[in-house]
């Protein structure tokens, strides 16, 4: 019966090892496979970010964006104009009312009479008695720059939300379809954490000769440049990330495309991405990178006059 005992005990310390030294060989471990007198291994933060329990999470100051802990106002310019950032995300601002629309610049809604007093010079007339709005899911949007300039814009855009990582992952990793992806990583004790350029390209950027990330063609869809136009735009991009001396927080962008004012468009609203980027801090994976990405842009809702519900909104 003792022999039995010890047999078994044996067995159970055999199955043990050999179920640490699988997930160590797959380069994960599920909270399941690690035993409980494991002990705990803090995680490695990004700067900005702290250990909270088995996480890391943004100092109070700083916003998460896109796996790194950076200042708000980055944050918000990669929100947009119809957005603010928070610690959990980008979250819609409250719809302008009624005969109002947002300024993409300065984030206001402007007042009843300078939108048609802007329609008016765009050729789009209104009645006394109505109001100028979009269709459901989409807000009256405005460009007013220089009129001498041609910068005059009126549209409509989506209300959406773009993703950031927020409170669904901690710092120092990306949002994926099968969860969290952790982009930093030691090689040996006490060296800087590498940083896995590549994986962040791919969910951010895209997929080397295939359609743009959402988030990158989504923002670049919306651009002020393209605001009222009617056309649809095939834009293809070459984007190259350079890292000098392997050093994330040295990355530089670069956006080619046979479209130059598309280009220009990209690249401003790559910056705040970039600038994520760069905020990870650490040693790159390898010294540059280019990704070949495609986003289209299809002809948006026009706004339309429709009468006024209530006199004082006229």
């Amino acid at each position: 019966m003792q022999s039995r005992r010890i047999a078994a005990l044996a067995l159970a310390a055999v199955a043990s090892m050999l179920v640490l030294a699988g997930a160590a060989c797959h380069g994960t471990r599920r909270a399941e496979d690690v035993l409980a007198t494991t002990a705990s291994v803090e995680p490695i933060c990004p700067p900005g970010a702290e250990p909270r329990g088995q996480r890391c999470a943004c100092r109070g100051d700083l916003r998460p964006l896109l796996g790194a802990c950076v200042s708000a106002r980055t944050a918000s310019e990669y929100c947009g104009p119809n957005a603010f950032a928070t610690a959990d995300g980008c979250v819609l601002r409250p719809s302008c009312e009624p005969g109002r629309a947002r300024e993409l610049v300065s984030s206001e809604c402007l007042a009843r009479r300078d939108v048609r007093n802007l329609a008016a010079s765009l050729g789009i007339l209104v009645a006394d008695d109505e109001l100028l709005g979009c269709p459901a899911g989409s807000e009256l949007s405005a460009v007013t720059g220089d009129e001498d300039e041609g910068s005059l814009r009126l549209g409509c855009l989506p209300r959406v939300v773009r993703p950031t990582g927020g409170a669904s992952c901690p710092a120092g990793s990306l949002a994926v379809s099968a969860g969290c992806e952790h982009l930093l990583r030691r090689r040996t004790s006490g060296a800087p954490p590498e940083i896995d350029v590549v994986r962040w390209a791919l969910e951010v950027i895209g997929a080397d000769g295939g359609p743009g990330a959402a988030p990158l063609c989504s923002a670049w869809a919306r651009a002020p440049a393209f605001l009222g136009s009617a056309t649809p735009i095939d834009g293809r991009f070459a984007v190259t990330l350079l890292f000098a001396d392997n050093d994330v927080s040295l990355v530089v962008a670069e956006v080619r495309s046979p479209d130059s004012a598309a280009a220009t468009e990209l690249d401003r609203v790559l910056r705040p991405m970039v600038e994520a980027l760069r905020a990870l801090g650490g040693t790159a994976s390898q010294a540059s990178l280019t990704t070949t990405v495609r986003c289209v842009r299809t002809a948006g809702a026009r706004p339309s006059s429709g009468p006024a519900e209530n006199d004082h909104e006229r």
